[in-house]
């Protein structure tokens, strides 16, 4: 139809700009045959007709302020159809065009805006969570907009078989072409949208700074690191590399040994469920490159060097074997430290059965604190980076000792008494909170005390005469147990291979609790003591006792 013949009145069929279920049609005109597009602003078609036909034909009206709306009929028959059928092959093409820029969004690791989380905490262990989040859920929206595209299509091919049924050839013809027609012209600008906003979001992602590598990888070694090794370990310790197989075997044997005490029948369901889902499962792909790869063969082979985590900071360290075996001797040359001429390991598992069952508690979890393949408690060093001449933090890794399980329990349980002292700091947030409320001269100066080995200092008996004030006598004797076995680490460093004792560690479960329960009840205790220096004598004590 050429421009000249827009809005005539005699064109079979107008359809003006319509408002359906949140698509809006352009101007379409079908006469005799002819499909073409009328302007924006088209002038309203002059159907003089007022017969009841042509009444059963108008499908609405109106007026939009800034925008003219000319009327809408319908085909002679199934006009509600034919709508619905113009809105499902609407709908079709703007999902195929939001699922194509979703999946290239997932390609090039892009999170759109309605996907992106945003969080307050600014380290960048939260910033690859919220990363992680939102690539999850553009994953999410590919499979929803598939899910909603397959249903689209069902409906859509119901509807053309009704009206291929219902509608005469002719009118069937005009309702399919205007379909078409009207189909493909908002595909193209859907697309042209879509392609837009990829760029953009493109460009936004160019324009973010990367990581500094050497802030996040420091180097004490005098050999120089390259790209690949540099970009491997800016990633962090905490990164896992995607597996290039999956390990079969490896999960099997991890299920058998959850499920060994379920109900037979339960038991095979587990496993038939299992297997299933590992006949399904598909390898992610790759999140390092080869050459990232090689770097970290070439760093597990490595026995001149050592890999940890900084004890602040969120960084990777590499430092030379020979200087970090010469801190951990450093730190065991301490007095507080002895040699012990025999492994007391066994004897502290023979000790802490006992103690785990005269405490009364539930079978499952008396069960579930016993020691596991006892194995002595090791000590290694984290370096402090923030501070001169980087020394070590000792710390104790009490993974698979006698008192491992029982530690994690006892955590539970000492945790709701740290913090609620009026001058614990929770964090750096809760100190400026603090400060905010206090007047400050421009002569008053803020002091920083610094504990030299703050968890080596606490005394042990101290710290239980105060636990004594708020637990019964069962529960003291398990965080007893506890602690001796932490004061036993392992060190390989001692050219003697000795085993060394000292002041309670810090270990990866349970010490950190406990000095930092001390200091509180410290500090109340200073709070109630009376103007001659002398301790107010409590009205009672509160024991907490072990949940049963």
């Amino acid at each position: 139809m050429d421009s000249g013949r827009k809005g005539t009145g005699d064109c079979h069929i107008c359809w003006g700009s319509q408002d359906t279920g949140g698509v809006t049609f352009s101007h379409f005109c079908m006469s005799s045959g002819h499909i073409g597009m009328m302007e924006e602003k088209a002038i309203p078609c002059q159907h003089s007709s007022s017969s009841n036909e042509d009444d059963e034909r108008r499908i609405y009206s109106h007026n939009t302020p800034g925008k003219h709306q000319i009327l809408h009929y319908a085909p002679l028959q199934g006009g509600d159809s034919s709508i619905h059928s113009q809105v499902q092959a609407t709908a079709e093409g703007q999902g195929e065009t939001a699922l194509a820029f979703l999946l290239r969004c997932r390609e090039k690791d892009i999170i759109p805006k309605f996907t992106e989380i945003k969080t307050s905490v600014k380290s960048p262990s939260a910033r690859r969570i919220a990363k992680r989040a939102g690539l999850a859920l553009v994953q999410e929206r590919i499979h929803d907009k598939r899910r909603a595209l397959d249903h689209n299509a069902k409906c859509l091919k119901s509807i053309r078989l009704l009206l291929a049924s219902t509608l005469s050839p002719l009118d069937w013809e005009y309702i399919d072409k205007a379909t078409a027609a009207q189909a493909d012209i908002l595909l193209r600008k859907s697309t042209e949208r879509q392609t837009k906003k990829f760029g953009q979001l493109s460009t936004e992602k160019q324009r973010i700074p990367p990581f500094d590598q050497k802030r996040l990888v420091i180097n004490l070694t005098d050999e120089a690191l390259d790209e690949p090794t540099m970009s491997v370990l800016s990633k962090g310790l905490n990164f896992a590399p995607a597996p290039r197989s999956i390990t079969y075997n490896e999960i099997m044997g991890g299920i058998e040994q959850a499920i060994r005490k379920l109900p037979k029948e339960a038991a095979e369901d587990v496993r038939s469920d299992v297997s299933l889902a590992l006949k399904r499962a598909v390898l992610p792909k790759p999140n390092i490159t080869t050459d990232e790869r090689k770097a970290l063969v070439s760093l597990r082979r490595n026995p001149d060097i050592k890999i940890l985590p900084a004890d602040k900071g969120n960084a990777t360290v590499i430092m030379k074997s020979e200087e970090y075996h010469q801190k951990i001797m450093d730190i065991l040359q301490d007095a507080s430290y002895r040699t012990l001429l025999q492994d007391p390991t066994d004897a502290l598992a023979r000790k802490t059965v006992p103690l785990i069952k005269k405490a009364g508690l539930p079978a499952e979890t008396e069960r579930n604190l016993r020691p596991p393949a006892e194995a002595p408690p090791r000590l290694y060093g984290l370096p402090k980076i923030h501070k001169d001449g980087i020394p070590l933090r000792p710390i104790v890794s009490a993974i698979n000792s006698p008192t491992y399980n029982l530690a994690k329990y006892l955590t539970g349980l000492l945790s709701p008494h740290v913090g609620k002292c009026e001058h614990h700091i929770r964090n750096s947030s809760h100190l400026i909170s603090i400060l905010d409320k206090i007047h400050l001269d421009p002569s008053d100066i803020m002091v920083s005390l610094d504990v030299v080995s703050l968890f080596t200092k606490v005394p042990l008996k101290l710290t239980f005469q105060l636990l004594e004030a708020i637990f019964d006598k069962r529960t003291i004797d398990l965080i007893n147990i506890a602690l001796t076995t932490t004061n036993n680490p392992q060190s390989n460093h001692d050219p003697l291979s000795s085993r060394q004792i000292a002041p309670a560690l810090p270990t990866q479960s349970f010490a950190p609790t406990a000095p930092h329960s001390a200091a509180l009840e410290v500090n109340e205790r200073r709070a109630t003591t009376g103007q001659n220096g002398q301790q107010k004598k409590p009205q009672g004590k509160n024991y907490t006792k072990i949940p049963r």
